[in-house]
Parts: C-alpha cells; structure tokens; sequence
C-alpha cells in the first residue's frame, strides 16, 4: 500500500482510477476536479487515468493506464504500462507490455513483455520478446 498525493489530498491506498475528474481510491469517491499531477511513495497494483500531465510512481507498480500524461516509476513493473500521449519512463524491470503512441519509452532495466511506439524512441537494457 502506498501513499497517494492528488492535487490536495494524501491518501494510503492499493488501487486507483480517475475518470472525468473523479478520483477512486481503494473504490472509495473522492473529490477532485483539476487532477493534473500525481505522485505516489510506495507500492500501487493499479492505476488507471484517463487525462493527467504527469504520474510519478517512487516505488514498484503493478498495472499503470493513461490516455494522456507522462508515465515515471522509479521501480519495476510486474504487469503493463500504456499511455497515448506522454513519455514512459521506468527505473527497473518491466514485466508486461510497455505500449506507447506518441512518445519516449526509457526502460532502465530489462523488459520481458512487448515494447511498441508509434513515434518515439524505445530504450531497454534487454528486450525480451515472447513469440
């Protein structure tokens, strides 16, 4: 469980989805417009974003979505890492897809599932591809 801070609340949680400005946390509501920067100390298993300018992740993460908005986790990343628009970059291993289509993906460690950019630049210490 890691502690979340969004806009103005911090919050201790395993899970969370914004969509539309509304911000779920462990499947409890909060209160949220203008959610633009996320940051997180410790462990997340999910999150799930539809528009942010930035998720900075200090620690491990399990699954991280976001339709538009720069991905940072210091960790490693047990399942997949997506977003459209924005740069991913990731300090340790990634285990599942790492799918990006309009930016940077920088991957420290190694990365077991399936990289893909459509414009961009894909960085790895070694990319392992499943066939």
């Amino acid at each position: 469980m890691g502690t979340i801070t969004i806009g103005n609340y911090t919050v201790n949680g395993k899970s969370i989805t914004i969509r539309n400005g509304i911000v779920t946390v462990d499947g409890k509501k909060l209160d949220s417009k203008d959610v633009k920067i996320i940051n997180i100390e410790g462990e997340i298993d999910v999150l799930n974003i539809d528009v942010c300018e930035s998720i900075t992740v200090k620690g491990n993460a399990g699954e991280v979505k976001t339709s538009h908005g720069d991905i940072k986790i210091s960790g490693d990343v047990i399942d997949d890492v997506k977003t459209s628009q924005g740069d991913i970059e990731i300090g340790g291993d990634v285990t599942g897809n790492v799918t990006n289509s309009m930016g940077d993906i920088k991957v420290s460690g190694d990365i077991y599932g399936k990289p893909k950019t459509s414009m961009g630049d894909i960085k790895g210490k070694k990319i392992y591809i499943e066939r």
